[in-house]
């Protein structure tokens, strides 16, 4: 019924009581109001326990200021088989600001849809001004900060991919030395390019690791994967070929990070759906070992500026939870093969078409 209002342009006017009163006083509501609550995916629908992640991106990837997700686990209106703990986590990481760790939960035990009773308020209380006082927290505190240059870049990104023909998506090259920020960056503008965005990684392209093993100078190759010699760039480049000027749908690979190799197939980039194709990755701007053809195949370059020190320290943090290495073989190696990478990516940089990151100046972005 309310549908049906809504097609005849009466979607403002009152339902019957009847269907009022399904969500109780003040037992009245428009037909569009009601659409909008029940329907899946209808305007009103955002937290819903049964969208899949692509689905909650689309939802919630635009929220890109600090957020603060509060959630009753007796609320009287959610099923008692979703768990609202869980729910959170999900919907912050479905977010902009999840991604850029500006997103945090709070789950009272007790106090229903309305926080009812001085203790669920005391401790929804509490949880705001903890919250609160991130936002405004000295340099060498916890902070929480809203999202800036992404932001910028992310609307830049949109107005070029839509000065493009229908069918032909903007190719984006996003590069920088490990350990930089890329893939974080990467999902911070999927989010926010939501649904029009696909994020395609380099790493997808590594040579397998059986390959490697066959090279002569197999232990030599192993130890030094990562380097540009060591990725598979003719696929990486028939598949920039396909998403440029290719069939509708094109399947890709990903790298699965627990077997330690691409997983082919694993993507899909739609052309009908996908205006922005951000590529992430080391040696989309280098023109040696075998890449010398490859930034051509990028409409826009950007390098995500930073300091090569912090990016070697992040690195190596990063790389303790890697199983099988002693934290001085961790030490050992980014000094060896990531720092030596790093240099490499770092000569790239002058091929950009525009620098990006927290210290460049804002108005570049």
């Amino acid at each position: 019924m309310a549908r049906k209002m809504i097609s005849e342009g009466r979607g403002e006017e009152i339902l019957p009581r009847a269907a009022c009163q399904i969500f109780g006083p003040p037992d009245v509501i428009t037909a569009y109001r009601f659409d909008s609550l029940t329907r899946r995916l209808a305007d009103d629908d955002m937290f819903s326990s049964d969208f899949s992640e692509d689905e909650l991106k689309q939802k919630l990837g635009h929220v890109h200021v600090p957020a603060l997700l509060v959630a009753s686990a007796d609320d009287e209106y959610v099923p008692r088989t979703v768990d609202a703990s869980a729910l959170c986590l999900r919907m912050a990481e479905a977010m902009a600001a999840g991604v850029a760790e500006a997103a945090e939960c709070l789950v009272l035990e007790q106090g229903g849809h309305g926080v009812r009773g001085t203790q669920a308020e005391a401790y929804f209380v509490e949880g705001v001004v903890k919250f609160i006082s991130k936002l405004n927290a000295d340099a060498d505190g916890p902070c929480l900060s809203p999202l800036t240059w992404e932001v910028r870049l992310a609307g830049a990104l949109r107005d070029r991919a839509a000065s493009l023909p229908a069918g032909q998506p903007l190719l984006v090259a996003l590069t920088g030395m490990p350990g930089s920020g890329k893939s974080r960056t990467s999902q911070i503008l999927l989010r926010l390019l939501q649904p029009d965005c696909f994020v395609l990684q380099m790493d997808g392209f590594h040579t397998k690791m059986a390959d490697l093993k066959c090279r002569p100078d197999a232990e030599s190759t192993i130890n030094r994967r990562g380097a540009p010699d060591t990725f598979d760039v003719a696929p990486l480049r028939e598949a920039l070929q396909m998403i440029r000027s290719g069939p509708s749908k094109v399947k890709l690979p990903c790298f699965d990070h627990a077997k330690g190799d691409p997983v082919e197939d694993a993507m899909s980039f739609d052309r009908d759906l996908h205006r922005v194709v951000v590529v992430e990755g080391l040696y989309l701007l280098h023109r040696e070992d075998g890449w010398h053809d490859i930034p051509d195949l990028f409409d826009y370059k950007l390098y995500l500026d930073a300091d090569i020190e912090e990016c070697i320290d992040r690195v190596k943090e990063r790389n303790k939870v890697i199983p099988g290495y002693t934290p001085q073989e961790i030490e050992q190696r980014c000094e060896e093969v990531d720092r030596a990478n790093a240099e490499v990516v770092r000569l790239t940089k002058g091929a950009a078409d525009l620098h990006v990151g927290p210290k460049v100046p804002l108005t570049q972005a």
